[in-house]
């Protein structure tokens, strides 16, 4: 399934891998902080270690001197440090030592080395070892790909940039495509915007030859916002956004798809928001309290609502995040940030087009969420598409991997319509007004999609 849902209200679990009968590998959920010897703080969220018990590094800010391999953020970029016996401390770090915008993924551990998966939007997956000894990071493999693994041409480029938000603070974006900033004699493209903002959760790239086949490809770019609420620089980045924080997730996207604009990597009606779960109820607040930011909304089996969360024993699990609705204090912070319960001027959504999908046997974000966000985005005039999917599975998508791709590749004939359609119109705009305003262009895509309503 392209852009791997997060699950809400639970961190991502690492398992320990047997190595041998001699010893047990540890790879773990860590937080904290380690600073490192060049001064720089690393921001830890796994670790892979050999010891009969395994630490935690949280606390007071920690020097790196267990032996163990981090795997976390330097600068809002995926980093890798490891003390080595030979060699002290070694530092590998996306943009530099690493691929830029990559994701890395800790596979197994032993007493020698740490193999790694490392990917990006447009880099295949590669395994690598880390030698604890010497800190080398080596070439291992490449897992064999059905899709396009060597086919990627050189023109797909990577450059994270850094946007202001509301209060100062640096948010990072990391970009994908062809007509990223500085390339100013390209028209700016379609760009998906992808967002989670949430739960402690690393907005992190991804690879799926989807994304290549059907949207880098063609010329398209991808951008994945690091707002706060994640985990790109330790727990206080994500304290910082709950309960009285919300606003701020809605305030690092807005600041995010502005600087976005001003790149000229996209505008507005080449610009679709795409959240998934809690990435979903920050796209659509985005959506509907900045109106004219973007045409074009993805929500993927979303939470629209957080006023009714006390009702389930799931949702009383996201109050710390949202807050309890059954307090004045949820009507002073989260109400405004509430996709549902927000104030919202009458048509703010005029001109927007919505594709909104959910599965009716979702236990996480009940069907009922994605109906009402329907039902809301009608009410605000927005236009929407719905898919309502029947299909056993969850929040997770289909379970049958054949109805999963189905779903997929319908997802993508839907985004390229869209994408086409709109340099359609903005081509045809262009022309009409290049002799008066050829770089202030303001043209109103023009959308013909089929309502589809899969009833549960």
């Amino acid at each position: 399934m392209w852009l791997q849902d997060k699950d809400c209200g639970s961190a991502a679990r690492l398992n320990a891998v047997q190595q041998s009968q001699a010893f047990r590998s540890h790879i773990i959920r860590v937080s904290g902080t380690i600073r490192l010897p060049s001064g720089k703080i690393f921001y830890p969220e796994w670790k892979a270690c050999v010891n009969t018990i395994a630490r935690d590094c949280t606390g007071p800010t920690a020097d790196v001197g267990s032996g163990c391999v981090y795997g976390g953020y330097v600068d809002g970029r995926e980093a890798l440090t490891c003390e080595t016996s030979k060699l002290g401390v070694v530092t590998y770090i996306a943009g530099d030592a690493l691929p830029g915008g990559c994701h890395v993924v800790p596979l197994e551990a032993s007493a020698t080395n740490v193999r790694v998966q490392i990917s990006s939007s447009i880099l295949p997956p590669n395994i690598y070892l880390l030698d604890r000894g010497t800190g080398s990071l080596v070439y291992e493999s490449s897992p064999p790909s059905e899709h396009f693994a060597d086919l990627i041409p050189s023109t797909l480029t990577h450059q994270q940039l850094h946007a202001i938000s509301t209060d100062g603070t640096i948010i990072p974006i990391d970009c994908f495509g062809t007509a990223l900033a500085g390339s100013l004699a390209a028209n700016p493209q379609p760009t998906i915007v992808h967002v989670y903002g949430g739960f402690g959760e690393s907005n992190h790239t991804i690879y799926s030859p989807q994304v290549y086949e059907h949207w880098l490809k063609h010329g398209y770019n991808i951008a994945f916002v690091h707002t706060r609420g994640g985990n790109e620089y330790g727990k206080c980045w994500h304290l910082s956004a709950i309960r009285n924080g919300r606003s701020r997730v809605r305030q690092d996207l807005v600041a995010a798809v502005r600087l976005l604009h001003a790149a000229r990597i996209c505008k507005p009606n080449t610009t679709v928001l795409h959240g998934m779960s809690h990435g979903a109820l920050v796209a659509s607040i985005t959506a509907i309290r900045h109106c004219g930011l973007a045409e074009q909304i993805v929500c993927r089996v979303p939470i629209s609502t957080t006023k009714d969360i006390a009702l389930t024993e799931l949702g009383r699990q996201w109050i710390p995040e949202y807050g309890d609705p059954r307090t004045t204090d949820w009507a002073a912070f989260m109400e405004s940030e509430d996709p549902m319960e927000c104030h919202a001027t009458p048509d703010c959504l005029a001109g927007t087009n919505w594709l909104i999908i959910g599965y009716c046997s979702d236990a996480v974000t009940r069907i009922s969420h994605a109906k009402a966000l329907k039902d809301r985005v009608n009410q605000l005039g927005g236009k929407v598409t719905c898919w309502f999917y029947t299909d056993s599975g969850g929040h997770e998508g289909a379970t049958v991997p054949t109805i999963r791709i189905a779903h997929a590749e319908r997802l993508w004939n839907y985004l390229r319509v869209q994408a086409v359609s709109t340099q359609a119109s903005s081509s045809q705009a262009a022309d009409t007004q290049a002799a008066k305003t050829p770089l202030n262009i303001t043209a109103q895509a023009m959308f013909h999609n089929e309502m589809t309503h899969l009833s549960c």
